[in-house]
């Protein structure tokens, strides 16, 4: 600690004086030239002087650390030869005595030299005796500050064209240098200049990786956090990697759009469609599903049967299981939810519904996918955990997909689905995760089923789910006449005795209703739809008539696909019965298809992608190497 005391110089308002006496708290000083003698506060003196030290600086001393131990040894070793001599009082040193002393050790010195190391020693103690050729510290540039602004202009001018070499950026930036006279340095220093003014933002690298970086904002940013289930919640739609069989019997990429809470990891909900997802797919699907427990969602006993012919009984969690997996999943209702700019956020079906559902919207800047980054990185853990084990994977990009992925395709988008939410229960939300860490413990790692149960407890609140009433409001709405025959929507009739009553009477509802009834549908469960009464308050489920002949629901797409396929044989003028028969027999095909490929499996060596984890015991740590097998895995084949 550096202290004031007496006889030391200090400097006084620019004016060296010399400490002569200390009282308390006042301290009277010597004015060098003039003598006299001023006395002041020692808080005043403390915040004004410059204290003469003749002592080391802790600057100089932290350049010991910088060098090699074998430099150091070298350094504490001259400093023990010239301490008796480091003193200004002593004016004498037997320099020979000295390099004798240097030369029995192996370093042989001029006399010259003897005093240099000194003068050093007494200036700046034992790092002064660091040989500078060995001192790693910072050296100014000697290159022209126009050549680095050149070099600069070069590296920015990279980032919206095409890839090209170091040995180009050179020959422009010697062009440039050339028409205002001025000689770039040698080549080797030109190379060494293009890394360090780089700064990592990949000039001569990949162009998308180059342009990704140049989106960061030009200042200190920092991670979003948030330390409540649903305080922030983050959407985002991408094709998936594996190609699909559609309805039609052509192949395409299907596209996912899934949310992902930011607190606790959690898949909130995932959606995928054949073609590009529309606003009302996530204003009223997506949302409902995430707003809607497993076991309270319309048609769910259905999709579990269907998953259940789909891969099996083997293969799948019993009744048991499901409960169990039902009633872990966390139900995370959103505060604010973070979007690019795409039409399906921007649109107003998925603007109304967050405001109806009382959720902010945080829309990200232009091309700034760091905006929202957890919900981006989980499509290539996605893409990895799942996708890749599915036939028809298509490798990510251009340079890493296979011969013919195509033909390995076999899974339809509605069993992708299945597939996809079946792993996100068994396996995305069992699995511990590196980035869901608590402060208290951050060796441990959490799944997020766990971190959901952490944070409810340190923030406590109850997650009021939408009721059935609440989910179908959230679905597509369409206005129809109830005939006698019942209610037809997209070419199909719908029907149950509750509407016997309305049949042939006006809603008398205006606007865009003229008179119609509010009818609910789900897009990918045809099904069955809902009938508004809006005089009784309540909601009539209509059945398609012929829904008892069919055992799987159907989406849109499939309705689509098979009556395009009757109009092609034998005119729009199809009936009931021949629309459920191509409708069950493009299901149908599929699963013939499968069972006649060989990949039908659609995964590659056993993959363990769905599997069912049990939550550690009090007393054991979560085991964060997913190569070994947890306690109980179903392996689906």
């Amino acid at each position: 600690m550096n202290k004031i005391r007496l006889w030391e110089w200090v400097v006084l308002d620019g004016i060296r004086c010399q400490v002569v006496a200390i009282d308390g708290a006042t301290v009277e000083v010597q004015h060098a030239n003039s003598l006299r003698h001023q006395k002041v506060l020692a808080s005043t003196l403390v915040s004004a002087a410059a204290i003469e030290q003749h002592r080391e600086a802790l600057s100089d001393v932290a350049k010991l650390s910088r060098v090699s131990p074998e430099e150091r040894a070298r350094c504490e070793f001259l400093a023990d030869v010239l301490h008796n001599h480091a003193d200004e009082s002593a004016r004498g040193l037997n320099v020979e005595h000295a390099r004798q002393q240097l030369a029995a050790h192996g370093i042989r010195v001029s006399e010259r030299q003897v005093w240099r190391y000194l003068a050093a020693y007494r200036a700046h103690g034992i790092a002064g005796l660091i040989d500078r050729r060995r001192d790693n510290g910072p050296r100014p540039s000697r290159v022209d500050p126009r050549i680095l602004e050149l070099i600069e202009e070069e590296l920015s001018a990279q980032q919206d064209a095409s890839t090209g070499t170091q040995t180009r950026a050179i020959r422009r930036i010697g062009w440039n240098a050339e028409r205002i006279g001025l000689k770039i340095p040698s080549r080797a220093t030109m190379f060494r200049l293009l890394q360090e003014h780089d700064r990592g933002r990949s000039s001569f690298g990949s162009a998308t990786t180059r342009r990704s970086k140049a989106l960061r904002p030009q200042r200190t940013f920092h991670g979003t956090v948030a330390t409540r289930p649903g305080e922030l919640v983050e959407f985002d739609s991408t094709p998936l990697d594996v190609i699909a069989v559609l309805p039609d019997g052509s192949h395409g990429r299907p596209e996912l759009t899934y949310a992902i809470d930011v607190a606790t990891g959690t898949i909130c909900g995932t959606l995928l469609r054949a073609g590009a997802t529309k606003s009302v797919d996530i204003g009223a699907v997506l949302l409902a599903r995430m707003l809607t427990p497993l076991s309270k969602r319309p048609g769910w006993p259905a999709t579990r049967d269907q998953a259940r012919a789909l891969l099996g009984p083997g293969f799948l969690p019993t009744d048991e299981e499901w409960q169990e997996l039902a009633e872990t999943m966390p139900l995370i209702v959103p505060e604010s939810v973070t979007v690019d700019r795409g039409k399906v956020f921007a649109g107003s079906t998925f603007t109304a519904a967050c405001e109806r559902l009382e959720i902010s919207q945080i829309i990200a800047n232009p091309r700034h996918p760091t905006d929202k980054p957890h919900v981006e990185g989980g499509f290539k853990r996605i893409r990895d955990g799942f996708v890749q084990y599915l036939a028809g994977f298509t490798g990510g990009s251009v340079a890493d997909r296979g011969a013919h992925p195509k033909d390995d395709a076999v899974w339809t988008v509605d069993e992708l689905q299945i597939l996809l939410d079946l792993w996100v229960l068994t396996s995305w939300q069992t699995t511990p995760q590196s980035g869901l860490r608590l402060p208290d413990i951050p060796r441990r790692t959490l799944s997020p089923n766990q971190m959901y149960q952490v944070l409810a407890v340190a923030a406590p609140q109850v997650a009021v789910g939408l009721a059935e009433e609440d989910y179908i409001a959230l679905m597509p709405i369409a206005w129809r006449t109830i005939q006698p025959y019942g209610i037809n929507l997209h070419g199909l009739v719908y029907d149950n005795d509750a509407l016997h009553p309305l049949r042939g009477r006006s809603s008398g509802l205006p606007g865009p209703a003229r008179g119609r009834w509010e009818v609910r549908f789900d897009p990918y469960n045809l099904r069955q739809v809902w009938v508004r009464d809006h005089r009784a308050g309540s909601w009539i489920c209509a059945a398609w008539t012929l829904s008892a002949l069919s055992d799987q629901p159907f989406s849109g797409e499939v309705l689509r696909a098979a009556r395009a396929t009757l109009e092609a044989g034998s005119g729009p003028t199809a009936r009931g019965a021949d629309l459920l028969e191509e409708i069950t027999r493009i299901q149908r095909e599929r699963a013939e298809t499968r069972t006649r490929t060989k990949s039908a499996t659609a995964l590659t060596d056993r993959a363990p992608i769905l599997r069912i984890v049990s939550p550690p015991t009090a007393d054991e740590t979560v085991d964060t190497d997913l190569s070994s097998p947890p306690r109980r895995l179903r392996i689906l084949e």
